[in-house]
């Protein structure tokens, strides 16, 4: 993933290149767009239109023009579906990757699942997500990932940010255990302020999970409250999607606490104009 205005100085034209906006209109991918051309990269592009678009197709490469008529909120937060799956379908186009309709039926099912027990009316006694949102409501979120759930947990840190409007970072497991838990001590406010948010799975490696286990132990002595989510699908796609699930609803039910309309993003749009950039919305 590279969330910057250049590509790594390896990238040649042995590597594909994708290049996603929502908007069409980001400036660091249209940058990082027309870098992949003028390495001689094989690139690709997927957006609602816009710059991105137009210059995929003045390039004569392979693009995705997402008609997003299931994204009301016009936000590109909320667009995973199309982007990921887009993008998806778009590298087995060239064979690198297999990729049919069974692989996203199952995301379906695993979703429908997470629906049908978060949804708004099922009571709080009896809906895993607002009990979450009831449990970090308040507090600075630490999301905790390894593995295939990283970009998922990423997406949802956003979406915590942008949709419940409360600070959300996010460490990686191995990674944390080198310098992270040393720095729960201070300040002490850390025991009242932060919650971590392990997000678990079966599908990771046995070393993993017991790092898990290690950490949740070390957070714990430290005095800083934490809570869990564990993935319940067979594959690992499927594990992804049901998080975002999940945890679109606990964004929901925490703008709901905070008495937030989750849609605006002001700040966000206050710096983009401050810039001198497009708001990015599809129309």
């Amino acid at each position: 993933r590279v969330n910057e205005y250049e590509l790594p100085q390896w990238a040649d034209e042995n590597t594909l290149v994708i290049c996603s906006s929502f908007s069409g209109t980001t400036e660091e991918t249209i940058e990082n767009a027309k870098l992949a051309e003028a390495k001689g990269c094989k690139w690709m592009a997927i957006s609602t239109g816009e710059a991105l678009n137009d210059y995929a197709v003045a390039c004569g490469v392979p693009h995705y023009k997402i008609n997003p008529v299931h994204n009301p909120s016009r936000q590109p937060r909320m667009a995973n579906g199309y982007s990921v799956i887009g993008q998806l379908i778009l590298v087995a186009k060239t064979g690198l990757i297999d990729f049919d309709k069974s692989v996203v039926d199952h995301i379906v099912t695993a979703m429908k699942h997470v629906q049908s027990e978060n949804n708004v009316s099922v009571p709080v006694s009896d809906n895993p997500a607002k009990k979450m949102a009831q449990a970090i409501f308040e507090k600075n979120l630490v999301y905790v990932s390894a593995r295939h759930m990283t970009g998922a947990a990423h997406s949802v840190k956003n979406q915590s940010n942008e949709n419940a409007k409360t600070f959300s970072t996010i460490f990686e497991i191995p990674e944390l255990n080198h310098h992270l838990m040393e720095g729960l001590k201070h300040p002490s406010s850390n025991k009242k302020d932060l919650v971590f948010i392990f997000i678990e799975s079966d599908l990771y490696p046995d070393r993993i999970s017991q790092r898990f286990e290690i950490t949740k132990d070390v957070v714990r002595q430290n005095d800083v409250s934490t809570v869990s989510w564990k993935g319940q699908s067979a594959d690992v796609l499927s594990q992804e999607f049901e998080f975002l699930q999940f945890a679109g609803y606990v964004n929901l039910y925490l703008s709901i606490l905070y008495h937030q309309d989750p849609a605006p993003i002001p700040w966000v749009d206050y710096f983009k104009t401050k810039l001198g950039q497009s708001l990015g919305q599809w129309k």
